[in-house]
């Protein structure tokens, strides 16, 4: 399994109010608590539970905390000695504001320079809002970012402020066409996609089960039937936004996430446990480390 963190203001799963004016201090909070939960989880199991941190920077968060850097070089207290430990510090930038329709590339490659000055050159990118295109796709490639993490299998959001499409895209890494971010092709780009992990899940607003990324923050009861089918594949692109494990927001937070981290310590579990029964066994690793183990395994 691969444990992804998005380390963005608080509120980020409920839309996109957070772009105007984000809560970074209970971002900040959740941070820690999921360090800690890691921890106590990682002693009771007595195995590392490596995390890839896929930390925002960007031009909306120079806007907001005054440096693109800024959340980098504020965390730096607890990634560092986690990065230390085996764990991997991404970048997520989000180049266009949900509040409206422009899409600014040119900011992956001023960010990219700030994080250079700072002394941080991410192999592993997740967009923010999990937004593509194929410009965004070559100027990743060209900045020399190895791997990404944004595919949402079969997805297409328009609403609400969210620009997601990657219909067609399979469940399963591959190397981008240059023709299509979304799907494989030749010729492809040198970068390797890593879709997250996909189970239909319904909310209490929908009408039908919709297929969502696999959050460690919902509610057990959402995920135990689908436990099975995720311990039989070659991997699983998991996420969890460190917000959503403290006491929910006064507003409720979304229906979806128990805010709680013994709902993240039940799926690590449970994973562990349905892959026991299989017979498999079930490693945690991040994402740079997964994408090594792939490319030297036989052809």
């Amino acid at each position: 399994m691969l444990i992804t963190v998005d380390v963005g203001p608080a509120g980020a799963v409920s839309g996109h109010a957070h772009e105007r004016d984000g809560d970074w201090a209970r971002a900040a909070r959740g941070v820690e608590v999921l360090r800690d939960a890691l921890k106590a989880h990682e002693d009771e199991l007595g195995s590392a539970l490596p995390a890839t941190w896929f930390v925002r920077a960007d031009a909306i968060v120079a806007r907001q905390l005054g440096d693109r850097c800024a959340l980098v070089r504020g965390l730096a207290p607890v990634l560092d000695p986690l990065r230390a430990a085996g764990h991997e510090h991404g970048w997520m930038p989000q180049i266009y504001s949900g509040l409206d329709a422009g899409v600014d590339h040119a900011d992956l490659a001023a960010t990219h320079a700030a994080l250079a000055g700072a002394g941080f050159a991410p192999a592993s990118v997740r967009m923010g809002g999990c937004f593509h295109d194929d410009d965004s796709m070559a100027a990743l490639e060209a900045l020399g970012v190895r791997h990404d993490c944004s595919a949402l299998p079969g997805r297409h959001k328009t609403d609400g402020g969210w620009r997601a499409d990657w219909r067609g895209t399979p469940a399963t890494p591959y190397r981008p066409s240059r023709a299509d971010y979304r799907v494989p092709g030749t010729p492809a780009r040198a970068l390797l996609e890593l879709p997250l992990s996909m189970v239909a899940i319904a909310a209490p607003y929908d009408a039908a089960p919709l297929a969502r990324y696999v959050d460690l923050a919902y509610h057990p009861p959402l995920l135990a039937d689908a436990m099975a089918g995720l311990a039989a594949r070659d991997a699983v692109v998991a996420l969890v936004h460190p917000d959503t494990l403290l006491p929910a927001p006064a507003d409720g937070g979304h229906p979806l996430l128990a805010y709680d981290t013994a709902a993240l310590r039940h799926h690590l579990r449970a994973l562990r446990e349905a892959a026991a029964r299989l017979g498999r066994g079930c490693r945690f690793e991040t994402v740079s480390g997964f994408a090594a183990r792939l490319a030297d395994a036989p052809a």
